[in-house]
């Protein structure tokens, strides 16, 4: 089987912070390895190239939403999403008023499967991450540190980042954001933490459904 290899030179054409895919069996130069973790390029294996090519479009497919009083930064955060190459699907009512309700938009998206994932930007964060994770298949996340980013990511694959601090300004937005979108989710390193998730939201969901008497559809 022929291997490939990765340099330095093919990594300068990804945008700092975005996923490098390569098919399983390639080798990597020093230079390739240590330059991509200085630019927080996550080196992802796929199996053959039509993976590669698959996650490509699906993971540039992100959903964006903001309370009114968080717009400006909502602006700022689009730019940096668009200028490395994502597909922004924006969401978030323009003139209601900031309530942790309007997350739902984002979340119902990336719960469709219309989008990888989500990020979600208020004032306060708190609300608007316990409601999004009454979504089935939803991990909301409010995260205002990189180390929180990234290991939310890797460790426990949260797909809804939200972003809510009075203090937040497009700086430290900039890096939570690159930071969260940068880090794969290591699914075969914490199968166990990822399965008891699986298993505890298809227990609970089951039991909150309520059989109507003379529907079929209820009979399980």
């Amino acid at each position: 089987m022929k291997r490939t290899f990765l340099t330095e030179r093919e990594l300068r054409n990804i945008a700092p912070g975005s996923p490098c895919y390569v098919v399983k069996g390639t080798r990597f130069t020093p230079l390739a390895l240590e330059f991509a973790a200085q630019r927080g390029n996550t080196i992802v294996e796929c199996d053959t190239p039509e993976e590669i090519q698959r996650l490509k479009a699906f993971d540039k497919r992100l959903a964006l939403g903001a309370a009114p009083s968080q717009r400006e930064l909502g602006r700022k955060v689009r730019s940096l999403l668009q200028e490395n190459g994502y597909l922004v699907c924006e969401c978030g009512a323009e003139n209601s008023p900031d309530d942790p309700g309007n997350v739902l938009g984002v979340a119902n998206l990336v719960q469709s499967g219309q989008v990888c994932s989500g990020i979600w930007l208020d004032e306060d964060g708190i609300g608007s991450t316990i409601l999004a994770n009454k979504c089935p298949g939803i991990r909301a996340v409010h995260c205002c540190d990189r180390q929180a980013a990234r290991i939310s990511r890797e460790r426990h694959g949260a797909n809804l980042l939200v972003l809510a601090d009075p203090g937040l300004d497009a700086d430290l937005a900039a890096m939570l954001v690159t930071t969260w979108l940068s880090a794969a989710f290591a699914r075969a390193r914490h199968s166990r933490e990822t399965s008891l998730l699986e298993e505890v939201e298809k227990k609970y969901l089951r039991e909150t459904i309520v059989a109507v008497p003379g529907d079929c559809s209820c009979a399980l």
